[in-house]
């Protein structure tokens, strides 16, 4: 078993998996990015992952004991799966969630989720990525996302109306208008100290090493504000833009 795994509970845009590698880097322990995401990437593309949760936690297991990692941090949606959460004992002796409070800032997380994947390019870079969340496509739907890719005007939003039988401002309405709630009653730290105003950051961030028994880091905190100040004046200066590319849906 694991010695201890913590599971980062979060709603899409709140910076979830960015705050688990930032957890991961007091671990010391090989952060292994694809395995970091193994829960989330999986979850997208493997029919009846609820169902079998029991099993892709036994995988993931044997992944890390493969790696000899025995403390891990990972980003989940537990929204989508609350009762997931308790299962994770059956890998790890001891089990902490960390929830992202997200709710004063419901709207800019959505639009930062939107900005950084429904609307975002797809590039020739991106192939692999495409191909694995296209594995369930058939023939015809990949030769259109192929055409789209090929005249550069492919974002990832394409991708969900094609499989879905969607329409691009149905989904953006979708991600306006959500009202997720993150599940687990463990640690919680607010979206405001952590990614927009840090007035009590070094406190909150001491109280938090404090519960998950890690050791602070000022050179780690410091460079998690100089990443978050940067991405919070790009979300601003996206959400000038957006009302004009609302409209254009």
């Amino acid at each position: 078993m694991l010695e201890q795994i913590i599971v980062v509970d979060y709603v899409d845009g709140a910076g979830g998996e960015y705050f688990a590698q930032f957890l991961n880097s007091h671990l010391h322990t090989i952060d292994y990015v694809w395995l970091r995401k193994y829960f989330n990437s999986q979850s997208l593309v493997i029919e009846q992952w609820d169902l079998n949760f029991d099993q892709h936690l036994d995988e993931f297991l044997s992944l890390c004991e493969q790696r000899r990692i025995q403390q891990i941090a990972v980003p989940y949606h537990l929204y989508k799966w609350p009762n997931h959460l308790a299962k994770f004992s059956r890998i790890a002796k001891t089990v902490r969630a960390v929830q992202i409070n997200s709710t004063h800032y419901a709207r800019a997380v959505a639009i930062d989720f939107l900005r950084k994947i429904y609307l975002c390019p797809v590039n020739k870079k991106d192939i692999s990525q495409l191909a694995y969340l296209t594995k369930s496509a058939t023939q015809e739907q990949k030769r259109q996302l192929k055409e789209q890719l090929d005249a550069n005007t492919l974002q990832w939003i394409d991708v969900t109306i094609l499989l879905n039988n969607s329409t691009k401002k149905q989904l953006v309405d979708q991600v306006l208008t959500r009202k997720l709630t993150c599940p687990s009653q463990d640690l919680c730290i607010d979206y405001g100290d952590f990614y927009v105003d840090y007035n009590d950051i070094d406190n909150k961030y001491c109280l938090l090493c404090k519960e998950l028994e890690l050791v602070p880091n000022q050179q780690l905190l410091n460079s998690l504000i100089d990443r978050n100040k940067e991405n919070w004046a790009a979300l601003n200066s996206y959400i000038e833009q957006f009302l004009e590319i609302y409209k254009q849906l």
